[in-house]
């Protein structure tokens, strides 16, 4: 079956945003940071995808990060609410496809 890895991924990243006890902010670090950034290594993924794939890597890693914080974290502590909130949606669309 093809993109095993990346479905893996992003629904173990699904699990961590379901259960996350707290500021769905921390757990949109834990998840993408964790899991489902992980799923872009998978070169099984439908070419469609994976552009969608990248280009959520892309939003999640466009702030740089200093030297105690890596550029996902420093991402996702420079997103509005609004930004968190999409960003979330869109895993749980890829989820959903692969």
């Amino acid at each position: 079956m093809a993109a095993n890895y990346a479905r893996e991924k992003f629904t173990d990243g699904l699990d961590i945003l379901e259960r996350w006890p707290g500021d769905i902010r921390q757990g949109l670090l834990d998840a993408y940071q964790d899991e489902v950034s992980h799923a872009r290594s998978d070169k099984q993924v439908p070419p469609a995808i994976a552009r969608r794939i990248e280009a959520l890597h892309r939003r999640m890693t466009s702030v740089a990060g200093k030297a105690e914080e890596g550029s996902i974290a420093a991402t996702v502590k420079a997103m509005t609410d609004a930004e968190v909130v999409a960003a979330v949606e869109e895993i749980k669309r890829i989820a959903r496809e692969l």
